[in-house]
């Protein structure tokens, strides 16, 4: 019953905070109102877990929710050409290692937007390496960029 509650009250919350925004930003800027209901969401999301049981509806995937294009439009913001590049090199063509600036960028970006970024690059199909393969080399450029950071 707590869990029921608890979802009940975020998502009460979550109508609410929508209100808010919608009179801060307006109707004309969408694009915003968008980012900030994501980030509302997934605010509401940490703090009360999906429940174990199966049978209970999930939510799909953050690239199949509204705003998923601004959210990786701000994830690319984070970054700068040069630290893209080197990073997209890295995994696509297994090129040198990533240096401690970019990988500092990359940290500080983030892990979901780093993954994303990776999925959405892949999924152009412009490159050799593909799925299983660019998940586990953008797996091994962020371990060594956490390494690099936390020294």
């Amino acid at each position: 019953m707590l869990r029921t509650s608890s979802r009940t009250y975020c998502h009460v919350a979550l109508i609410q905070g929508e209100n808010r925004l919608v009179k801060d930003y307006g109707k004309t800027d969408k694009k915003r109102f968008t980012v900030k209901g994501d980030e509302l969401w997934n605010e509401c999301e940490k703090l009360v877990p999906p429940p174990k049981d199966k049978n209970y509806p999930r939510l799909p995937e953050r690239k199949y929710r509204p705003g998923y294009g601004e959210f990786l439009e701000g994830c690319a913001r984070k970054f700068t050409e040069k630290c893209a590049k080197e990073v997209a090199y890295s995994i696509f063509k297994e090129g040198k290692e990533v240096d401690k600036i970019c990988c500092n960028k990359l940290v500080n970006m983030g892990k979901e937007c780093h993954d994303a970024l990776v999925e959405a690059l892949d999924n152009l199909g412009k490159y050799e390496k593909k799925g299983k393969e660019v998940k586990e080399i953008s797996g091994r450029v962020w371990k060594h960029c956490e390494d690099i950071v936390k020294n």
